[in-house]
């Protein structure tokens, strides 16, 4: 089975140093985006995860003008 997770959360703690357009979403730098806190996730009952995407980096990370941030992987 195939699964595209993506998390939104709005982080009140970014400061943004430019003004964003409404109702866009913009890409994060993939060098800051290990500066954002990423939110744990839990699955209850798992019992075995394995990912087939190797050494490939899917994550994607964006960012609107109302600090809501969203996670795809």
């Amino acid at each position: 089975m195939d699964i595209y997770l993506q998390r939104t959360w709005v982080e009140d703690r970014l400061i943004l140093k430019e003004t964003l357009q409404e109702n866009r979403f913009y890409i994060v730098d993939k060098m800051d985006t290990e500066k954002f806190w990423i939110p744990d996730l839990y699955i209850q009952n798992m019992a075995d995860f394995t990912t087939n995407h190797g050494n490939l980096d899917l994550q994607l990370l964006m960012l609107n003008n109302k600090k809501r941030v969203v996670r795809g992987q």
